[in-house]
C-alpha cells in the first residue's frame, strides 16, 4: 500500500485519527469487492497528491476486518469514501464514482491550501466563498447545495461564444472571478460572439431541480470604452433534451422559465 495511505487496523486507532487530523479522506472496501479495486488506483493517486498537505490523512479501511468501523458510519454499499473535515463528515459517495471522488478531493485540497493546510493548518473560508474551496458570490439558499459537480462538463457547448474568451469549463470552474482582483491574462469568462446570445447546454449526471443560477457579471468601469460587452439581461432556460437546441428552434421554444 503507498506511503501516503494509511491502512486502519482499528476503530480506536480510526476515531484517533478522525478526531486529530483536520481532513480525512476514507476508503471503505473489501478485497472480494471488484469496483473497490477498480477505483482503487485513482485514490491512491488522489492521495499522493496530497501527500505533501500535513493536514490532510487519506484511510483505508478493510469492512471485513474493521466491521464495527464500517457499522459505526453506516457503510451499507462498496466502495464508499467519506471526507471528514474537524471530526464531522463532509461528505459521503456511495459507488465507483471517479469523477465524483476526484473532484470531492481536489476542491478539499483547494480549501485546506486557500487556508494555509499545506503546512497543517486549516481554516475557515471568509465572506463570499463557500464550504470545499468554490468560491460562491453569496451563500446558498438553506436545504440546498451546490450541484457544479453533477454537471456532465465534456458534455457542455456553448453556442456563439467569443473565441477570444473563455471555454464553456470556465462557467463551472470554482476559481474566484478574476475580474473581482482586477488580475489580467486569465480567460475565466465567456462571451457572445457575433450578436448578443448565448445559448448553453448543461447535461446533468442525474435528474435534478435546480433553485438557484449564480452568474457573475461585473459592471462597466469608467474608463471602459464604448464597446464593452453588455451584460447579461435575459435568461431562457429549457428543459434538458439529448441534445442541445440551435438558436432557431430556442426561439420556436416555449421556455420552461424566463427571468
Amino acid at each position: 500500500m503507498s506511503k501516503s495511505i494509511t491502512p486502519v487496523s482499528s476503530k480506536a486507532q480510526f476515531d484517533k485519527l478522525v478526531k486529530e487530523t483536520p481532513y480525512v479522506v476514507v476508503d471503505f472496501y473489501a478485497d472480494w469487492c471488484g469496483p473497490c479495486k477498480q477505483i482503487a488506483p485513482l485514490f491512491q493517486q488522489l492521495s499522493e497528491t496530497a501527500a505533501e498537505i500535513e493536514s490532510v490523512k487519506f484511510l483505508k479501511v478493510d469492512t471485513e476486518a474493521n466491521s464495527d468501523v464500517a457499522a459505526a458510519h453506516q457503510v451499507t454499499a462498496l466502495p464508499t469514501f467519506m471526507v471528514f473535515k474537524n471530526g464531522k463528515v463532509l461528505e459521503k459517495i456511495q459507488g465507483a464514482d471517479p469523477r465524483k471522488l476526484q473532484s470531492v478531493v481536489q476542491r478539499l485540497a483547494a480549501e485546506v491550501l486557500a487556508g494555509g493546510g499545506a503546512s497543517g493548518g486549516a481554516s475557515s473560508s471568509g465572506s463570499g466563498s463557500g464550504s470545499g474551496g468554490v468560491w460562491k458570490g453569496a451563500e446558498l439558499p438553506r436545504g440546498y447545495q451546490d450541484i457544479t459537480d453533477q454537471i456532465e462538463s465534456k458534455g457542455c457547448e456553448l453556442l456563439n461564444a467569443d473565441d477570444d474568451a473563455g471555454s464553456v469549463r470556465v462557467l463551472f470552474d470554482g476559481s474566484k472571478p478574476s475580474a473581482l482582483d482586477k488580475t489580467e491574462g486569465v480567460k475565466d469568462w465567456v462571451e457572445s460572439g457575433e450578436d448578443d446570445q448565448l445559448l448553453l447546454f448543461m447535461p446533468f449526471q442525474a435528474m435534478l431541480k435546480l433553485h438557484t443560477l449564480h452568474i457573475t457579471s461585473l459592471p462597466p468601469s469608467d474608463d471602459d470604452d464604448e464597446d464593452a460587452p453588455m451584460r447579461p439581461r435575459t435568461i431562457h432556460l429549457y428543459t434538458n433534451k439529448p441534445h442541445n437546441l440551435d438558436f432557431a428552434e430556442a426561439d420556436d421554444t416555449p421556455p420552461t422559465q424566463r427571468d
